[in-house]
């Protein structure tokens, strides 16, 4: 394997959200999918807390307007992208997002492991 194909087989994420961050908040497939996956959730139907796990959370758009819909949901999300965790964490202040390779042990704190009501990817 040659250093051209393996750079081309390797994601960038960090690069990815610092270039289009912006340009993907205005992405209206982006606002379609969200819509679809809240009618899925139904969120707010159970009784008791409601803690969520967004497993692929980018830099936080799902996030964001999961907060506004749901102020008292609690919240974690996990990303490859160092970047997007922390343009995450700025967005939602009140959720916790870590940096983790989904493909390696999991290194987020013990205290979410099981923790979760509901997912998403």
């Amino acid at each position: 394997m040659n250093a051209n194909t393996s750079s081309a087989n390797t994601d960038d994420w960090n690069q990815h959200w610092s270039a289009y961050a912006a340009s993907n908040a205005l992405n209206p497939a982006q606002a379609y999918r969200r819509m679809l996956i809240f009618r899925s959730l139904e969120l707010g139907r159970t009784p008791g807390a409601t803690r969520l796990l967004e497993l692929g959370c980018g830099q936080g758009e799902f996030s964001t307007e999961l907060k506004q819909r749901h102020p008292k949901l609690e919240l974690v999300g996990v990303d490859l992208s160092h970047t997007g965790v922390g343009i995450a964490q700025s967005r939602v202040p009140s959720g916790r997002f870590f940096q983790q390779d989904l493909l390696q042990p999991m290194a987020i704190p013990e205290q979410y492991r099981g923790w979760a009501t509901h997912a998403v990817c």
